[in-house]
């Protein structure tokens, strides 16, 4: 289930990429933030950070998760993310869903 799980994910990706290069949009990965005049600050996930200006951008947000002080996440026995569940090799019994 995994296997499949990240080939369609890989696939929607390369999807997605393919679509942008062949409209001229520029992809850009890594942290935005949205500064003044049409600008953004991207940090790139080696921590290089490069400013960038542009007619129109769009920021896509992506899902992280946040820890519960009291309860944290550790994907494996108390808690699982969105993501965790996914990497489940073997399903509980029981489960408890939480929104």
């Amino acid at each position: 289930m995994l296997a499949r799980k990240d080939k369609i994910v890989r696939q929607l990706t390369d999807g997605i990429e393919k679509l942008f290069k062949a409209s001229g949009i520029d992809w850009i990965q890594g942290h935005g933030k949205l500064l003044a005049n049409k600008k953004v600050m991207v940090t790139a996930h080696a921590g290089d950070q490069v400013e960038y200006s542009g007619h129109s951008v769009i920021l896509a947000s992506g899902s992280i998760p946040i820890d519960i002080s009291t309860v944290p996440v550790d994907n494996e026995r108390i808690l699982l993310t969105h993501q965790g569940h996914w990497n489940l090799m073997i399903f509980p019994s029981g489960l408890q869903l939480s929104v």
